[in-house]
């Protein structure tokens, strides 16, 4: 690990795609993944615009009440990426997706509301084991323009 391209880090607020946002030294936004927000951790960066930088979170320093270990080991920097918060508790991680909802609602629409991510039955009245992260939606140009989500 090249130790120019590693930054200590404070995770602030929960930004879309999973990560959270942090503060880089010289001012930049720093999205920093495979993070809960008040954790101190040791990132790499993965990407530099002049304006932002990406980065993974390699080392928890002070890890938050909400980590878990991710159920799948392929969870994690450097490693799969298709779940991003398998390290957060369940009911933490519905707290952390209504206030996301809530931010953008707020910032694109300026609209003040409060959002409620409700657990959820799974087939046979079991209750969710895992949360997915990721939504995916494909549209295709036609005539009458049609919206459908993917698993």
């Amino acid at each position: 690990m090249n130790e120019l391209n590693v930054m200590s880090l404070e995770a602030g607020p929960i930004a879309a795609g999973g990560g959270c946002v942090a503060r880089a030294d010289d001012g930049r936004v720093v999205f920093v993944r495979h993070c809960l927000p008040g954790e101190y951790v040791l990132a790499v960066i993965t990407e530099e615009t002049k304006s932002y930088l990406r980065a993974d979170a390699v080392e928890i320093v002070e890890a938050s009440p909400y980590r878990v270990d991710p159920p799948c080991p392929y969870a994690g920097p450097g490693l799969c990426g298709g779940c991003d918060w398998q390290h957060v508790q369940l009911a933490a991680q519905r707290g952390l997706k209504a206030d996301l909802v809530a931010q953008q609602l707020r910032r694109l629409a300026g609209v003040e509301l409060v959002v409620e991510v409700e657990e959820v039955e799974v087939s046979g009245g079991a209750r969710e084991s895992a949360l997915p992260s990721t939504t995916l939606v494909m549209s295709a140009s036609t005539s009458i323009v049609r919206t459908s989500f993917s698993r």
